[in-house]
């Protein structure tokens, strides 16, 4: 199973070009296609289904997002949510954990897979289109009646897991420590694998109190898409979910006094060559100012003459690698926006904050050329396209704006909202954001 610290961007997966040409046609026509060919069907508990139907090649993609992550956890129980996903697949009161797994690829299931991040779990594959009632039922199966088997064994993987992602790994310890510091309370500040203590501490009952609390039906959403009949899918997962009664909805009640108002560090010691990790609060989705930081990201980190990268790796010279992440840990609460370096041999970490800074705040003062920001929105939006033209594609970013959004029309708004974003919004938010008293430096030094 995996485990992630998802963002927004992790959602627009660049694909092929020959497949794009099955959407994109003049500028508009991939919005009004989205639009026209989504099938919204919501059943009386409140369990959301978005169906796209896909002729062709008879096969589908599916997904079930549920409204619960690391987000969800409270004080002494870090790491649950993910712990949960990985008992799903240990079967139910009439399926053993075996017979679950070889009903799934013994009928062509590819890509059978779950994931857990600070906002939500999903569980998802792709299967032949004659399968479709086999994977709801199954689906279905796994939501309602799950027994959680090889308990105290899974949890030896859970924590193996953990060691190999975060003690035994340098940059999984450097954002473990990130989080830590520059969100000193809730939780973003733990990592969506929880501690030692906490996971070492778990007993089946505190597993199974967790998802009867918040596996329910207004926390779900799924989405269909590929060569399926819409009427007939509606039958279906009317048949397998709608049984499943609606329960009382538990939203956490965060602590919002948590504001950073100094500059934040930490060192971290590891045998490894030395990194360092900037970061700066920031606003969620769907905020006008994190539709200004998706085009500030691209102009910075992602296209082929962005800053950062044309400035420390190409012409100063200072670092082997350097990249941005732009929503994390998670797009639930405000988050951060995250860059990442690696000092060639013989220059500091040091040097490279000193030339990030640098860089940033002559961005307040000079502005971007206009045909610059209009390049930057362009590529975002043929990514945002891009990462819908195959059956999973669209089924994850449907699934996902839906919970985090609340609304999938998230997809299609988007491009007409980073149109409007000007070289003045991006000097305000740079102004407003990048400034010391809102920063977390994480160093690591080499043991």
């Amino acid at each position: 199973m995996e485990s992630s610290y998802m963002t927004k961007k992790s959602f627009l997966i660049i694909v092929a070009l020959v497949q794009v040409l099955f959407i994109i046609g003049p500028k508009e026509c991939w919005a009004v296609s989205i639009k026209e060919t989504v099938h919204e069907y919501t059943l009386p508990n409140g369990m959301k289904w978005m169906l796209v139907q896909r002729k062709g090649v008879p096969i589908f993609s599916a997904i079930i997002a549920v409204r619960v992550g690391g987000m969800d956890e409270g004080e002494g129980e870090t790491g649950i949510a993910h712990f949960l996903e990985h008992m799903a697949f240990k079967g139910t009161k009439d399926i053993s954990g075996p017979e679950l797994w070889n009903a799934f690829i013994g009928n062509g299931a590819t890509g059978l897979n779950a994931s857990t991040g600070k906002d939500l779990t999903s569980y998802y594959s792709s299967m032949p289109s004659s399968k479709l009632e086999l994977w709801l039922y199954l689906n279905s199966e796994m939501i309602r009646h799950s027994i959680l088997r090889e308990f105290y064994k899974e949890r030896d993987v859970v924590l193996e897991e953990r060691r190999d992602s975060i003690e035994n790994n340098p940059s999984g310890l450097m954002f473990s420590t990130l989080l830590a510091t520059a969100f000193k309370n809730g939780p973003y500040s733990w990592p969506t694998l929880g501690s030692v203590e906490d996971l070492q501490g778990f007993k089946p009952e505190n597993l199974e109190n967790f998802k009867k609390k918040r596996y329910i039906p207004q926390r779900m959403t799924g989405a269909i898409v590929g060569d399926i009949d819409i009427e007939q899918t509606k039958a279906m997962i009317d048949k397998y979910f709608s049984p499943i009664p609606r329960g009382k909805t538990h939203e956490k009640s965060l602590n919002k006094s948590d504001v950073q108002k100094e500059e934040r560090r930490a060192v971290v010691e590891f045998e490894a060559m030395p990194s360092i990790m900037i970061a700066y609060h920031k606003p969620t989705l769907p905020t006008w100012h994190d539709y200004v930081f998706d085009v500030l990201d691209y102009l910075l980190c992602d296209g082929k003459s962005a800053v950062l990268p044309r400035v420390i790796v190409k012409e100063k010279r200072l670092a082997r690698s350097l990249h941005c992440a732009s929503g994390s840990p998670g797009a639930r609460l405000n988050n951060l926006f995250l860059i990442v370096a690696d000092p060639l041999e013989g220059h500091s970490v040091a040097e490279i904050e000193k030339a990030v800074i640098e860089e940033l705040e002559r961005i307040k003062k000079e502005s971007f050329a206009d045909a610059k920001i209009n390049t930057a929105r362009n590529n975002i939006v043929k990514d945002f396209i891009f990462g819908m033209t195959k059956n999973m594609g669209l089924a994850r970013n449907l699934a996902y704006f839906q919970t985090i959004a609340g609304d999938w029309r998230y997809l299609v708004t988007h491009e007409d909202k980073i149109g409007k974003v000007t070289a003045k919004d991006i000097r305000a938010i740079a102004k407003k954001y990048f400034v010391n008293t809102n920063k977390t430096v994480v160093e690591l030094k080499s043991k």
